[in-house]
């Protein structure tokens, strides 16, 4: 059986945001009974810089920075 899964996260701020950095756990995980055949995360304003890294418990995590002054951050992952 497979699914598609998307998950959406807006943030609208009342003054520009000058710089963020953010840490999210959006990837799904890869068990014995699930696996991921495609993963994709689509951030705006585009970031400055991202990188992705397992954590302790084998979870992917991806952090991302955005250095320009922004009025809101839209983060959308589809699995």
């Amino acid at each position: 059986m497979k699914y598609k899964i998307t998950h959406s996260t807006k943030y609208a701020y009342s003054q520009a945001v000058p710089v963020c950095h953010n840490l999210v756990h959006l990837a799904p995980r890869a068990l014995p009974n699930q696996m991921c055949n495609e993963f994709q995360l689509l951030i705006h304003p585009e970031p400055f810089s991202i990188t992705h890294r397992k954590d302790y418990f084998g979870n992917d995590v991806s952090y991302f920075s955005i250095d320009q002054a922004h009025l809101g951050l839209s983060v959308t992952a589809t699995s």
